[in-house]
């Protein structure tokens, strides 16, 4: 498999990997000249590009023509996610690109563990994760994760921009997730989970005056790396995500549901011929014994059907 890299110097059918990237290609890599990569631009697209130049710090490539990545989700999932403590917003950043976020907005909180601390530098790190894990992944979009949010206030600002649907998962429990997503409901979909200490009563509050659908996640209280992700893998699950790969065997069961009820259908009547026929056989076959004794001879083999009297009369004779 080709490897995969993100540009934003892509036109006219040509491009180019510059720094980090560029390097690993030429230096680590060792491409040489013809040799073809997946490149990945701006627009969401992905390319078959093919090494034309190798200098230093930069690759030169000719590219064919974008097609659409089947890697990425049919709706765009922004993630407004409570600042964890430790490092979880790592495994969070991770894991959420992986499966197919848009967006990764941390935030913070009244109940709020962690404080903000030298956020620039972590959130430079942050991108990075999110790079490396849509190249893993096989994302053609590169998922953009932004500076913390210093408050809820914010928050509820940021929902009330355009977004289709915002949910606020919340751990005093809301609206069931089924009833409210659902295939085609939403292109723009807002997701907000808390960090360890949840959320105030009034921040709950603030949340559905800006707009949003309060739901929960079941009776049990999730740890707040672990609901992010359950959250998200619920939205594109209810959403019918056709191009997630999570949600293959689904799609294929929707789309073959009448297929498979037909065929059910043809196998229970094929299995109660079946056994219409052996009870038939067996029913025979002993009603031609009883009446063998009873009228010895060829007699009573005559008066059975044909398939028993030849058995019979083998068994006999």
């Amino acid at each position: 498999m080709p490897h995969r890299y993100f540009t934003n110097e892509l036109a006219a059918g040509r491009a180019a990997l510059t720094g980090s990237d560029a390097h690993h290609l030429a230096d680590v890599m060792r491409a040489k000249l013809g040799e073809e990569v997946v490149l990945c631009g701006p627009d969401g697209l992905e390319y078959l590009g093919t090494v034309t130049a190798i200098q230093s710090g930069r690759v030169e490539f000719t590219v064919t023509k974008g097609t659409t990545s089947k890697a990425e989700p049919d709706a765009a999932v922004t993630l407004f996610a409570g600042y964890p403590k430790q490092g979880k917003l790592e495994e969070v950043i991770r894991h959420s690109v992986e499966l197919g976020v848009t967006e990764i907005v941390p935030f913070f909180s009244r109940y709020c563990v962690a404080t903000p601390k030298k956020e620039d530098a972590k959130n430079e790190r942050y991108n990075r994760i999110a790079a490396e894990a849509a190249k893993q992944a096989g994302r053609a979009m590169l998922p953009h994760v932004s500076m913390p949010l210093l408050n809820f206030a914010a928050v509820c600002d940021a929902l009330q921009e355009d977004y289709d649907l915002a949910l606020f998962f919340y751990e005093g429990g809301g609206a069931p997730l089924r009833t409210v997503l659902r295939p085609g409901c939403a292109k723009k979909i807002a997701i907000v989970t808390g960090s360890e200490g949840g959320f105030s009563v009034e921040e709950a509050e603030a949340a559905k005056a800006a707009g949003a659908v309060t739901v929960g996640l079941g009776p049990r209280i999730l740890r707040c790396e672990t609901a992010p992700l359950t959250a998200l893998t619920a939205a594109m699950l209810l959403t019918w995500n056709k191009r997630h790969p999570i949600l293959f065997f689904c799609r294929r069961t929707r789309e073959t549901k009448e297929n498979a009820m037909d065929k059910k259908k043809l196998y229970t009547v094929l299995k109660a011929v079946f056994w219409c026929v052996i009870g038939a056989f067996f029913g025979s076959t002993i009603y031609t014994c009883w009446d063998y004794h009873a009228r010895p001879g060829l007699y009573a083999l005559t008066s059975a059907p044909w398939y028993t009297s030849i058995v019979m009369y083998g068994i006999l004779t």
